[in-house]
């Protein structure tokens, strides 16, 4: 009896521990659940995308954050294969074969791995991967779980410094200045080509010490070494800012030259020193004819004593020696106003290159300083964005200057040719007048009087011109008359002159033009100095293609000003109203639709960045493009593909050139009308002209910007 009261208690005492184990568990569930609840709101709060696969690439878990990006509602992918689902199919083989040597365990780094990823609309974004494993009890890899983080706006930004950079460093191996830079440990980081000419040899890593013996650099007589310390860019690197110091370079090959040199370090934002620059100008040509000159004057003077002796024994041939005297006067004031010349000649140079040194420093003082800063430290976006549209405004004034070079250089050469159209005066006066009364509100000028007078009605106001040279010659005076003025009024319009002649003008009540000055204010490289004693922006080009560009078209121009009272800009210009006959080539219906979906577009190109540029910039509006980067193999995919609706053929090509590959198109028996526009970055050969003789539709000229490619394409899909 009591064995069996002792079992009863035994049974109690069970019943109760299973009931306290029961309540532990269902507690530990609760916590458990807890604990879910509140780690799925830790990821769904995240910014970036956490993200894990399965061995097969399954996806078993995706956050809210990756979610949106990728452009599904929640929970839409969950279980769906990550790389059929959100892989571009052109990266979709890479990326898995990575992943599944990653899940082997043959891939040491997997910790951070970049790759592509397509929304749920198609837009293409890069993804960085931060990567750990999944492991069961047994430490065996079950799968990937990762966060990422969206850098296609920083990808973005590295393709468009690596343009910047690379146009830069054109521009700079085109100047016939050698340009050298290193950084703040003295280790060379540029040496354009003009340098490698000036020392014979090429940029190599090299300590300051040894400069001077390896690129044969000397003092001022050309017989001593320098010293470390006295080399120009060594100085530069010790915080000096210097012009015109004179040094002799001795070539591998060749004469010794006369070089001045120009420098000034390279400081950060935190005015810490990062590095030097200098600029060498080759001045051997007129050291030796300034020694030649010296030479000639002893010559000349060592004559005259020996005739002033010869005077005393030779009396009867005075006569004979005062016209010899008058003769070598007569000489020596030809030689000096050919020095002179010489003098003025070299001083328009040497400003006109120190100017075009501040307009190029100016604007690559941006691109490079807020290319440097989006490399260094991630911005917000919206500060990305203003530093990228600083870089691109700069980029385009950088071009602004060349495209003014180059249209002197034109203009020299009898190459600038006009295309006369038809055009509506009173359109154009209009366009211009909002132009710039916004351009007088962004200068902050917007108290100064803007009025725009039309000397005729609409119907009378058409007149044959070439607009886009028009629009040129009073964008220069226009901005002229805004640069200058800082009160009153600004007016500019036309009027009738005369049965056949028109009179533009443009008046301003700004500081007006010295009259010493006037008579040079149309010369090339010439700038009226500013009253105010501001330094003024600009080329020193403008008014002098405005008024070469008015003498093209059949007119003059002339300035009439007082100082401190304004200036007034007239030209003149034919009054005719013909049509003009228009290019059969070209459509005239412009097409503002960029949809490709569906055309077929073959791009002939070898430069690798404009190709990859314009396929960024294609592919997103739908078309199928083909891709070649020989003019052979581009003829070869236009006889092997009848699908192909356009072709962009650059003209300069490696093997054969673009036009040869138009007329091999046209002389086909089949396609041969599709249309082809033409390409190409030589400015001065007159491509043009010869792309639409060779049976080419358009032609557009490097660099272009995304609108008007698309345009351009637009017109013929």
């Amino acid at each position: 009896m009591n064995k069996d009261k002792l079992s009863n208690e035994e049974l109690q005492d069970v019943n109760l521990k299973l009931k306290e184990q029961k309540e532990e568990l269902i507690k530990a569930k609760e916590q458990a659940e807890e604990s879910k609840e509140t780690a799925e709101r830790y990821l769904n709060i995240a910014a970036e995308i956490i993200l894990s696969l399965d061995l097969d690439g399954n996806i078993s878990l995706l956050n809210d954050s990756g979610h949106r990006l990728l452009g599904y509602e929640k929970g839409e992918l969950i279980g769906k294969n990550w790389f059929t689902t959100c892989i571009p199919e052109d990266s979709r083989n890479s990326v898995r074969q990575i992943f599944n040597k990653t899940v082997q365990g043959n891939i040491e780094n997997v910790k951070l791995v970049e790759s592509p990823v397509i929304t749920k609309t198609g837009e293409r974004k890069t993804i960085l991967w931060h990567n750990s494993y999944l492991r069961d009890k047994n430490q065996k890899i079950t799968g990937i779980l990762t966060s990422g983080e969206d850098i296609t706006e920083r990808k973005e930004a590295e393709k468009q410094l690596e343009k910047s950079e690379h146009f830069i460093s054109a521009l700079l191996d085109n100047l016939n200045v050698g340009v050298v830079a290193c950084n703040e440990e003295g280790i060379l980081t540029y040496f354009n080509k003009k340098s490698e000419e000036f020392h014979g040899l090429p940029q190599k890593n090299l300590p300051p010490e040894e400069w001077a013996d390896y690129y044969n650099i000397f003092t001022v007589d050309g017989k001593t070494k320098m010293n470390t310390e006295d080399i120009p860019l060594y100085r530069a690197l010790r915080g000096e800012y210097f012009n015109e110091i004179e040094t002799v370079i001795k070539p591998k090959e060749g004469n010794s030259l006369f070089i001045l040199v120009s420098g000034q370090p390279i400081k950060n934002a935190q005015g810490s020193i990062t590095g030097a620059v200098v600029a060498m100008h080759d001045i051997t040509d007129r050291k030796l004819a300034k020694a030649q000159l010296v030479k000639l004057n002893q010559k000349l003077k060592k004559q005259n004593e020996k005739i002033a002796l010869q005077n005393e024994e030779y009396e009867t041939l005075n006569e004979e020696l005062n016209e010899k005297n008058q003769e070598l006067q007569r000489i020596n004031m030809e030689l000096e106003k050919a020095k002179e010349q010489a003098e003025e000649s070299d001083h328009l140079k040497s400003a006109f290159l120190a100017n075009m040194s501040h307009e190029i420093r100016t604007p690559m003082n941006g691109i490079i300083g807020f290319s440097q800063m989006l490399q260094e430290k991630e911005y917000p976006r919206d500060k990305q964005k203003k530093f990228l549209d600083i870089i691109n405004s700069r980029g385009n004034q950088l071009l602004q200057i060349i495209n003014d070079i180059v249209d002197v250089s034109k203009i020299e050469a009898g190459q600038l040719q006009l295309e006369f159209q038809n055009s509506c005066l009173n359109d154009v006066i209009q366009e211009l007048y909002n132009i710039y009364f916004n351009e007088l509100k962004s200068k902050g000028k917007e108290h100064i009087t803007l009025k725009a007078n039309k000397g005729l009605d609409r119907k009378s106001s058409y007149i044959s011109i070439d607009p886009y040279r028009f629009k040129q010659i009073m964008d220069n005076l226009l901005i002229n008359a805004i640069k200058f003025t800082q009160e009153g009024a600004i007016e500019f319009g036309y009027k009738l002159q005369s049965e056949n002649t028109l009179l533009f003008y443009v008046r301003d009540t700004g500081v007006g033009i010295l009259d010493d000055q006037q008579n040079h204010i149309f010369d090339r490289f010439r700038q009226s100095e500013d009253l105010t004693d501001k330094i003024q922006e600009g080329t020193g080009l403008g008014l002098a293609i405005s008024k070469k560009l008015v003498e093209l078209m059949n007119g003059s121009m002339c300035v009439d000003s007082k100082e401190g009272e304004g200036s007034v800009f007239y030209f003149t210009l034919p009054y005719k109203t013909e049509s003009v006959k228009k290019n059969k080539k070209h459509k005239e219906n412009k097409q503002e639709q960029y949809e490709g979906k569906g055309k077929t577009l073959l791009i002939v190109e070898d430069d690798s960045v404009s190709l990859e540029y314009m396929k960024e910039l294609l592919e997103p509006h739908g078309f199928t493009l083909i891709l070649s980067e020989t003019g052979e193999e581009g003829y070869k995919k236009f006889r092997e593909m009848p699908e192909i609706d356009l072709i962009l053929l650059d003209l300069k090509l490696p093997d054969i050139s673009g036009l040869d590959v138009i007329r091999k198109i046209r002389a086909s028996t089949y396609n041969n009308d599709v249309p082809v526009i033409a390409q190409t970055a030589y400015v001065m050969s007159g491509d043009a002209q010869k792309s639409i003789d060779a049976g080419c539709d358009d032609y557009i000229s490097k660099p272009f910007d995304s609108k008007e490619l698309l345009e351009k394409t637009g017109k013929f899909i």
